[in-house]
């Protein structure tokens, strides 16, 4: 299996200008989705850690919790996700894949045999 990441870091990122496209997606009526997505799935996880702490700085407001109260279902799932750094997003994974009835075993193998002893 390979591990490289599928999303490359953007040249010329500036978390600035993304942290007020996404605060203009969620002003005013709804959410623009489209713009969402065109910011947070072309960013690498690092950009998108980068582009919280500059909506934090900017606006005074934790940009997870503004996409929670205007996302909803799977897409905010999906969202969410995409914020979390990559190792507490596996531990979720994991936790969430024990917990309960039957162990997906899947995601277990996914996450264990994927990673390198660091990670």
């Amino acid at each position: 299996m390979n591990n490289n990441p599928s999303i490359r870091p953007v040249p010329g990122f500036n978390p600035n200008n993304d942290a007020e496209t996404l605060r203009k997606a969620m002003k005013g009526f709804g959410c623009n989705n489209d713009k969402v997505v065109a910011v947070l799935c072309q960013r690498s996880n690092w950009q998108r850690q980068e582009i919280a702490k500059a909506f934090k700085v900017m606006y005074g407001k934790d940009l997870i919790n503004d996409l929670k109260s205007e996302l909803h279902g799977d897409f905010e799932d999906l969202i969410l996700a995409l914020l979390e750094p990559p190792a507490r997003f596996d531990a979720y994974s994991l936790h969430k894949a024990i917990s309960g009835l039957g162990t997906k075993e899947h995601v277990l193998i996914e996450i264990m045999t994927t990673r390198t002893n660091a990670q």
